[in-house]
């Protein structure tokens, strides 16, 4: 499995991102539980989101984050990908499945 942090930075509009919200967290969460959402939320006053993401690879990140709701509702203005590799924290142990 491939890691990557992937930030978001959102429309301007916050009936945009309000519209969008309910469809996104439950898409998160449904990623989630499948383990493939690690942790996500807002950032810098819900001006833009941090997602940490474990896939396959940049294929399937590709694919995911196309579907997002947020994506398809045009809330998201940019995006940052990048391959991330944990090495240290306390959640390292649940993370790396060492728990």
């Amino acid at each position: 499995m491939t890691t990557f942090a992937v930030q978001w930075v959102f429309n301007t509009d916050p009936e945009v991102r309000l519209a969008n919200l309910d469809a996104h967290r439950a898409y998160i969460r449904g990623l989630a539980a499948e383990g493939k959402v690690w942790l996500g939320g807002p950032v810098d006053e819900a001006k833009g989101a941090l997602v940490i993401y474990s896939v396959a690879g940049r294929a399937e990140l590709d694919e995911l984050l196309a579907a997002d709701p947020y994506t398809t509702g045009g809330v998201i203005t940019q995006t940052t990908i990048q391959e991330w590799n944990a090495v240290a924290g306390s959640l390292l142990p649940y993370i790396s499945g060492n728990a």
